[in-house]
């Protein structure tokens, strides 16, 4: 599981598209001004949240230049917590791997896959290190693949084309799994597509200007799901019901393009390309989805980054 947790003091800029089309219509996001800061590292190229010290408030994990950086939230804003070494992070998930109730943290790094299990107190043990050379694990997934109820991993490569999974033991230990050809992820994005019970995937593959679907099969195992044509070079991506047929759509921001890419799902694995939509921002590297006016509606809420990859 992985929870996208986007600072206060990053530019935001939320996007409402209605489900009955997807016209843009772009609102100032209600959040309270001016926005409070925190220092959470010099480089920061991924941030997750959850409750690591089972307190009932959201905490964050930080992904910044060879380590993760965990903060705990207090009333009041975050306190500095823990370091987790890995070498070149360039993306965190979070969940409990081993079961014990407490929140643990998988990081994609370099040719290795990392992970460190939570205390319930907000630290951490020592790193466990998983190495997936030729690969370089790029974007990272903690979800149960194979219904075995332990948590496995899944990875995209981004030195060449393909995801692949790490099986998950249920007591902090992972073994090779399937992997799957597809494209170059840039970044990767799981869901039900075809209705079926089992993890889909979905990456962006920037350099040929599309997206890449990897259906599962319910066993850690993908077939092809096809890919899909997306405006010049998708980074930002994020899967949800925008219109509210209980069929998961994609949304791509598409980076050269400065445009929004909508595939409309038809709830079979496959999808309908609608019209492009005018980026909010040049230089979209992440998007996510929510309900965040509170208006039953789902919508958009954009970061813009160019330090992002």
């Amino acid at each position: 599981m992985r929870r996208r947790f986007l600072p206060a003091v990053l530019p935001l800029v939320l996007c409402v598209l209605p489900s009955s089309a997807f016209a843009q219509m772009c609102v100032a996001p209600s959040f309270v001004t001016p926005a409070p800061t925190f220092a959470i590292g010099a480089a920061p190229d991924d941030i997750v949240s959850a409750d690591f010290d089972n307190d009932g408030l959201l905490d964050i994990a930080v992904g910044d230049a060879g380590r993760v950086q965990v903060h705990l939230g207090t009333a009041g804003g975050f306190v500095f917590s823990a370091t987790i070494l890995a070498a070149d992070t360039t993306a965190v998930a979070v969940g409990d791997i081993n079961k014990d109730g407490n929140v643990d943290v998988a990081i994609a790094g370099g040719t290795s896959v990392f992970t460190a299990l939570g205390n319930g107190a907000g630290g951490f043990g020592a790193t466990t290190q998983f190495n997936v050379s030729p690969a370089a694990a790029g974007a990272i997934e903690l979800v149960d693949v194979n219904h075995d109820g332990n948590l496995d991993v899944i990875y995209g490569n981004s030195l060449g084309p393909g995801i692949s999974v790490l099986l998950g033991d249920g007591l902090g230990g992972f073994a090779i799994g399937p992997a799957f050809t597809m494209g170059y992820t840039s970044e990767m994005a799981i869901g039900d597509l075809n209705n079926d019970g089992n993890v889909d995937v979905v990456v962006t593959n920037s350099g040929a200007d599309q997206i890449d679907v990897a259906l599962g099969v319910g066993n850690g195992a993908f077939v092809s799901g096809g890919t899909y044509g997306t405006g010049a070079f998708p980074v930002g991506l994020t899967i949800a019901d925008f219109t509210e047929d209980g069929k998961l759509d994609v949304v791509t921001m598409d980076v050269v393009a400065t445009t929004m890419t909508v595939l409309q799902g038809v709830g079979n694995g496959s999808f309908i390309p609608l019209a492009p939509v005018p980026s909010p921002d040049p230089l979209v590297f992440f998007v996510a989805a929510g309900d965040f006016d509170g208006d039953g509606t789902l919508d958009l809420l954009d970061r813009t980054s160019p330090a992002r990859r």
